[in-house]
């Protein structure tokens, strides 16, 4: 399948890549000014390193260096098919330690979430700040039941994630073809199963005049398949996980977690001012 619009959109910053200890790759991208207020943004699930026009203005705006790194199976980055939520804290930190950034804020939304939480339990004092917006809670909470509410698309992606990837990558693969082809035909990428909210359908519909927009969604569809495939058969993070990240700890700014998940959602309207507001003194 071709990558709608073929080549990277005019404006997006140059791929780079780190080889980890482990032998690993982990592509990236660094958006907004080299002296700008560090911050690693973890996008949803799925998602891509390459940021909408819409995003990119107010990180320019800001003041913000913004890292987007792909995580394993997304883009170029190698897929780590064992791959538990706390690994990822291990990956930013190398990257980071590239960069020369000792310190950082770190924010993910939806299904970057976990990760962002991750760094904050994991990497002590080089987080300066973390946020968690729109996150899956915890699976094994006492008292949830995590597939209440939940659209029949959304149920039927997890039952068959917790079944494993044999039960799972067809359908995946599928949604992603789907996906692809909604949106190079001007519809939108999520199914009418999923029962988006009128705001949800609202702010991916104005994506689909972006410029990039149906390379960005190849890149986050069918190029992240095996990212997306770990994230599901693997399942939201345990509730131990979540007790991790210590709630004492200054200068840090924490979101709770949604009751239950809201994968394929659209991204919040306006994301980035929360990135200046965790670089803030």
């Amino acid at each position: 399948m071709s990558r709608g619009d073929g080549e990277e959109p005019a404006g997006q910053p140059a791929t780079a890549e780190f080889v980890l200890p482990d032998g690993r790759v982990v592509t990236y991208c660094l958006y907004g000014p080299a002296d700008g207020g560090r911050v690693v943004f973890e996008y949803g699930t799925p998602g891509t390193r390459f940021l909408a026009p819409d995003r990119i203005r107010p990180v320019n705006e800001l003041g913000i260096r913004l890292l987007v790194a792909d995580r394993p199976g997304y883009g170029g980055s190698t897929r780590l098919p064992v791959r538990t939520v706390a690994a990822r804290a291990g990956d930013i930190a190398a990257v980071a330690g590239h960069l020369g950034w000792e310190q950082f804020a770190v924010w993910g939304g939806s299904g970057g979430a976990p990760p962002a939480l991750a760094c904050a339990a994991r990497l002590g004092s080089r987080v300066t700040r973390w946020a968690s917006v729109v996150g899956p809670a915890p699976f094994d909470a006492e008292g949830l039941d995590w597939y209440a509410g939940m659209s029949p698309g959304n149920v039927e992606e997890f039952t068959r994630g917790r079944a494993g990837e044999s039960a799972y990558r067809p359908l995946v693969e599928q949604l992603a073809r789907d996906a692809v082809a909604a949106v190079t035909d001007g519809q939108l990428p999520v199914a009418d199963d999923y029962e988006l909210a009128e705001a949800d359908r609202a702010a991916l519909t104005a994506q689909l005049t972006a410029p990039g927009h149906q390379f960005r969604t190849w890149a986050a569809y069918i190029g992240g398949i095996d990212g997306y495939l770990v994230w599901r058969t693997g399942c939201p993070m345990p509730a131990r996980a979540h007790r991790l990240a210590p709630k004492s700890r200054p200068r840090r700014r924490a979101v709770r977690p949604a009751r239950r998940p809201s994968p394929r959602r659209a991204r919040p309207p306006a994301p980035l001012p929360l990135a200046h507001t965790l670089t803030a003194a």
